[in-house]
């Protein structure tokens, strides 16, 4: 059986190749209440999300100028809760991210979460119909 050798902090290991195979697949979990801190846009250009270390965000729409405000909650490891003082803007939504610099979020609704981030990631249009489906805002990190 070959084995292929893996320096580790001045640490030599020999590890066989289907453990390698196994540790390729890992990756590291990301800390979605760090990751998320930033300034972000869509790819259209017609959003702008901010999301402040303190929980607070603000959606801005750049044709218009609207600000919408909202405090935020990472609710689970795909789960976010977003809440303005104007509850008709409430979103219980999904989110994903895609290394450091791409987000995903499949925005909800007050009294409905979408449930198919995974399709989302991968949607070309702005809305996934259909059941756990809700508006979809591709966003890379200015």
């Amino acid at each position: 059986m070959p084995w292929l050798t893996v320096k580790v902090c001045r640490m030599t290991l020999f590890l066989p190749p289907m453990l390698c195979l196994s540790l390729a697949g890992c990756s590291s979990p990301v800390d979605a209440k760090q990751a998320i801190v930033g300034s972000w846009k869509t790819d259209s250009g017609t959003e702008e999300w901010t999301f402040n270390a303190d929980g607070t965000a603000v959606e801005l729409l750049t044709k218009t100028g609207k600000e919408t405000k909202y405090t935020y909650q990472i609710v689970d490891a795909d789960k976010i809760d977003l809440t303005s003082q104007n509850p008709a803007n409430n979103m219980h939504s999904q989110y994903q991210f895609d290394g450091k610099d791409r987000l995903t979020l499949l925005l909800g609704s007050e009294d409905y979460r979408p449930t198919r981030i995974a399709e989302a990631v991968k949607a070309s249009d702005i809305r996934l119909a259909g059941k756990g489906g809700g508006l979809v805002a591709h966003l890379r990190r200015k």
